[in-house]
């Protein structure tokens, strides 16, 4: 996170990571791991990343996103018109792409990432929500799930599939990111839009923030394993 963002954010000492394993015929799907990384939003660090890039492109991003973010963060009303919501999906994309770089088990194709850098291009498959979120661990955490899915319906193509699809929940103070990235299925998930904000894939239409009702801990933590609940099929639709 930027060092302007710090005040806003309240620090938790974990951030967990879990990984899906399982038939989606069958609907039966088990968590294969289960790790705690460096810590929430608020202290992770990501490795590597070369000082020019720090204080160029990616330093632009965060002022672009600023003046709208630092009220979202701190739930605070505010308009985004068509160019900050472009900038804020494009931010948040490869603050994701990020994410899974520094896991264990990275499952986004690298060629993500080399595209985002080259173009900016946010990867075909990718869902992001805007949630307000104003209470409990959720003010900070951040949880990613992993998994194989396919539209094969294929027994043996479902038994041992390599992780191609990763959702990833963030707490940014009252601001509760669910994005949800696949190299191989198009998810059909959607959200009550008294409690969402759908930030992409764009859709051409004023939007306000917040939403009009808030959640509570409870519920974004049904938010944040929304993956987990993929069953029988990969076109699914959450409300």
């Amino acid at each position: 996170m930027p060092q302007w963002a710090h005040p806003s954010l309240p620090k938790v000492p974990m951030h967990r990571a879990y990984g899906i394993s399982g038939r989606r015929s069958t609907g039966v799907m088990k968590t294969n791991k289960d790790y705690v990384r460096q810590g929430s939003v608020y202290t992770v660090r990501v490795p590597y990343v070369c000082g020019s890039c720090n204080s160029g492109w990616m330093g632009d991003f965060e002022e672009a996103v600023r003046p709208a973010f630092e009220r979202m963060i701190r739930g605070e009303s505010t308009f985004l018109p068509l160019e900050m919501r472009q900038a804020l999906a494009k931010y948040l994309t490869y603050k994701m792409l990020l994410l899974d770089w520094i896991d264990r088990d990275p499952a986004l194709p690298a060629e993500w990432g080399h595209e985002f850098y080259k173009n900016r291009t946010i990867p075909e498959g990718t869902k992001i929500w805007l949630f307000r979120c104003i209470e409990g661990k959720w003010l900070t955490d951040i949880h990613t799930y992993g998994c194989g899915l396919t539209l094969d319906d294929d027994p043996d193509a479902l038994s041992e599939l390599p992780i191609n699809t990763k959702s990833f929940a963030v707490g940014f103070g009252e601001l509760l990111v669910f994005a949800v990235l696949s190299s191989q299925v198009d998810l059909n998930i959607d959200f009550d839009p008294m409690v969402s904000a759908k930030l992409w894939p764009f859709e051409p239409k004023l939007m306000r923030w917040p939403p009009r009702a808030p959640l509570g801990s409870d519920q974004a933590e049904f938010i944040s394993t929304s993956l987990w609940r993929v069953g029988e099929s990969p076109n699914i639709n959450l409300k």
